[in-house]
């Protein structure tokens, strides 16, 4: 196996900030290290239980901007500015 081949196998790590806070349970990823935050398609953020709990019954409203989302939707946040996740 190459070294390109072994390198592309490899997970991209999700980008994690200590100031992360999730608008619905309002846990900080600085009070609570594993907390996985994952990004809607609107690019604002909650945390994995939230997103679970939230989108498990079908479409529910962002807690941000009220856009209706689906629990598939979601995914880990690879940059840091959510600007360049947009592009």
């Amino acid at each position: 196996m190459s070294v390109l081949a072994s390198a592309l196998k490899q997970e991209i790590p999700a980008f994690q900030a200590d100031d992360d806070t999730c608008p619905q349970c309002k846990s900080e990823r600085y009070l609570n290290r594993p907390m996985k935050l994952l990004v809607g398609p609107c690019y604002h953020k909650m945390c994995e239980q939230c997103v679970t709990q939230r989108f498990d019954a079908g479409p529910a409203p962002c807690p941000v901007c009220e856009r209706i989302l689906r629990k598939a939707e979601f995914y880990q946040q690879i940059f840091e500015d959510l600007t360049v996740e947009n592009e």
